[in-house]
């Protein structure tokens, strides 16, 4: 993963999985969409929602979210 200071958007499309600058959509870090295996929410912070992509390697990175629902519309795309 890459150092990062502020807000990135997670992006996905139908090959990958990706972090990308909100402002001028410029990829930060990606990987291929098959390589996710699994959505899993976590309890959640004070004010934000956490969640887990787990990889087909058994590898897991943690995100946060604003809003839970963007952990649900996640979890349905990648299945």
């Amino acid at each position: 993963m890459p150092d990062t200071s502020g807000a990135l958007l997670l992006r996905v499309t139908d090959q990958r999985v990706g972090l990308v600058r909100p402002l001028d959509g410029t990829p930060v870090w990606e990987v291929p969409r098959a390589w996710v295996v699994q959505v899993e929410r976590r309890p959640r912070t004070q004010l934000m929602a956490r969640f887990r992509l787990h990889y087909a390697d058994g590898s897991w990175l943690a995100f946060l979210t604003m809003r839970r629902r963007t952990i649900e519309r996640f979890r349905s795309l990648i299945g």
